[in-house]
C-alpha cells in the first residue's frame, strides 16, 4: 500500500516570493546606504526618524514577519479546500514593492546636489 505524497507548503512559488521579498528588503539597506553616503541624509528616502540602525533592524524583522506570516497563511489556504483564490503572497508582495520604490526612489537621486556643495567624485 502507498502512502500518500505530502503537500509540502514551503513550494517553490512560496521560496521564490521570500526570496524576493528578503532579497530585495536587504538591497533596500545596501541602497539607503549608498545614497547617504553619497547625499545627505535628508534627500533620501529612509523610512522615518530615529536611529538608522534601529530602524533598518526593524525593516529586517518587518520583512522576516511578513514571511513567515505568509507562510502560516499558504498553510491554512492549501489546507481549506474551498479556497477559490490564494492571497498568501500578498503580505510578502506588498512589502517587495514598497522596498523596491525606496530603491529606486534612492538609487535614481542625482549627484548635482552633492557636487554643488564641494563633494568630490570617489
Amino acid at each position: 500500500m502507498q502512502k500518500a505524497a505530502k503537500h509540502r507548503v514551503a513550494d517553490a512559488k512560496f521560496w521564490l516570493g521570500a526570496a524576493a521579498n528578503i532579497g530585495v528588503s536587504i538591497a533596500r539597506t545596501k541602497t539607503l546606504v549608498d545614497c547617504r553616503h553619497d547625499h545627505d541624509f535628508g534627500t533620501c528616502v529612509d523610512g522615518g526618524y530615529g536611529e538608522f540602525r534601529t530602524r533598518e533592524a526593524l525593516t529586517q524583522t518587518l520583512t522576516g514577519g511578513l514571511t513567515v506570516l505568509s507562510y502560516f497563511h499558504k498553510r491554512a489556504e492549501d489546507q481549506d479546500p474551498d479556497t477559490k483564490y490564494k492571497f498568501w503572497w500578498l503580505f510578502s508582495g506588498i512589502n517587495t514593492g514598497m522596498n523596491a520604490g525606496v530603491i529606486i526612489e534612492n538609487a535614481t537621486k542625482s549627484h548635482k546636489d552633492r557636487d554643488r556643495k564641494g563633494h568630490k567624485e570617489d
